[in-house]
């Protein structure tokens, strides 16, 4: 699998933030030996992936600076925590992925998740009242702190794509 890395320019074809090389170098800076035991293609193919989720996951400051770019950034009025504009692709942004990329490797970063709590009873009167079958947990995914950290306390992320749950009401 080919990694083309973003340069800034909003490159058509990009598929990384980073690239092996930066990877390397950042969990080595870390001590984090465990990069060192995959192949080049593993560590690829977990940085794209990582990007994947980075963009699906987040939403940035700011906007695409180009329609037809393959990633979300570079960005066009973007600014950080301090007001600074952010003219290329931010180093909180390139440790966000090599944080996700080194848990792509170990496991999957977005899982299907099952459906959430069973409602047993649904009371609705005066008011909404929902009563949920015991030992159902609901639905639960991973949450990242160290990604999460890196983004908001910089300002490059403003919140997070989640998919909001549905509740179906039958009128009785």
């Amino acid at each position: 699998m080919a990694i083309v890395v973003e340069d800034g320019t909003g490159l058509t074809d990009a598929n990384s933030y980073v690239s092996i090389a930066y990877a390397d170098s950042y969990f080595y800076d870390r001590g984090i030996s465990e990069w060192d035991t995959y192949t080049p293609e593993n560590k690829a193919q977990a940085l794209i992936l990582a990007t994947e989720y980075l963009d699906m996951y987040y939403n940035y400051t700011g906007y695409k600076s180009s329609s037809t770019q393959a990633l979300d950034w570079p960005r066009d009025y973007a600014y950080d925590v301090d007001s600074n504009e952010i003219t290329d692709i931010p180093v909180a942004l390139k440790k966000m992925t090599c944080e996700a990329a080194v848990r792509a490797i170990a496991s999957e970063l977005q899982p299907d998740l099952e459906s959430g709590r069973t409602i047993q009873r649904e009371k609705i009167a005066n008011a909404i009242e929902v009563e949920y079958a015991e030992g159902s947990g609901g639905t639960s995914e991973p949450i990242y702190l160290i990604i999460d950290r890196l983004g908001f306390s910089t300002g490059i992320v403003i919140s997070k794509n989640r998919m909001s749950g549905q509740l179906r009401v039958t009128r009785v």
